[in-house]
């Protein structure tokens, strides 16, 4: 996609007023009808993809590593948008998320928010999302936690997380699928050329849900939890990175900073920083 082509080969590569200048001439240049309509084309599309990806907003990841013992996982911690205390509201939020395919960024209505704990042992993965329509939620007949709107509709929403535990070894990376969608529950692959399901032990999903009776309160959080046995990392060698796509039904599928899907021309390495 463009966040391939022209974000990377083009403006990270320096050459985009090149690029320009050359494709501009080359119009200036057409003698024929034929010419002068394809050349019109290539300049149209690259004026406008250019400096949609020049103008291209990008966010750093960190991950706060927390000290042995701390709350990451009641309801009360979870409830980190009404809870100062919160071990999640230490964390630096990462919520550039756009639509891949337009760049577009995902209607701010959403409040999106990725937040990353690390307790030595596993990578805790936290994404919320506002939604004031939410109104209760239920266990399905198949045991999943599903949302209910006040239309009753049930909320449709999942994270695709791309990660991997060594940004210098990137042979074998993995994909976490999870959310409010029973055929989105905790699915794990390993990418090691082509995808596939993996088994992982003491891989989790833990999950929250905001049903305030003031709608500006409403929300729902769901947190992955990945030890680092499953990414074959020590807590020595762990040199984080990935990228992740957020789908809800109410606002779309969008990537973070506009990436697509198992891009790893995408993935971030992402700081650690320890709690003070």
């Amino acid at each position: 996609g463009g966040d391939v082509y022209i974000l990377q080969f083009i403006v990270n590569a320096g050459i985009k007023d090149k690029v320009l200048e050359l494709i501009h001439k080359a119009l200036d240049k057409s003698t024929t009808p034929t010419v002068r309509s394809r050349w019109t084309s290539i300049c149209e599309v690259l004026d406008r993809e250019i400096k949609k990806y020049a103008d291209f907003v990008k966010e750093d990841g960190s991950i706060l590593q927390v000290k042995e013992g701390v709350d990451i996982l009641s309801q009360e911690a979870l409830d980190y948008k009404n809870n100062p205390d919160s071990i999640w509201n230490k964390t630096v939020p990462m919520k550039v998320l756009r639509d891949y395919s337009t760049m577009e960024f995902y209607d701010k209505k959403a409040n999106f928010e990725c937040r990353m704990l690390f307790d030595g042992k596993v990578w805790y993965i936290g994404y919320s999302i506002e939604d004031d329509q939410i109104q209760e939620t239920i266990i399905d007949t198949n045991g999943h936690l599903r949302i209910v709107r006040e239309d009753g509709s049930r909320v449709d929403s999942y994270a695709e997380t791309y990660i991997g535990g060594n940004v210098f070894n990137q042979s074998v990376y993995y994909g976490y699928i999870s959310g409010f969608q029973p055929k989105a529950g905790g699915q794990f692959y390993e990418n090691d050329g082509s995808p596939k399901n993996k088994k992982v032990d003491g891989l989790k999903d833990y999950y929250f849900v905001k049903t305030a009776s003031e709608k500006e309160k409403r929300y729902y959080f769901h947190v992955q939890a990945v030890p680092l046995t499953a990414l074959r990392v020590t807590e020595s060698d762990f040199k984080p990175y990935g990228s992740f796509v957020y789908y809800t039904d109410r606002y779309d599928r969008a990537g973070w900073m506009g990436f697509g899907l198992w891009s790893k021309q995408n993935f971030q390495a992402f700081e650690i920083k320890k709690e003070d």
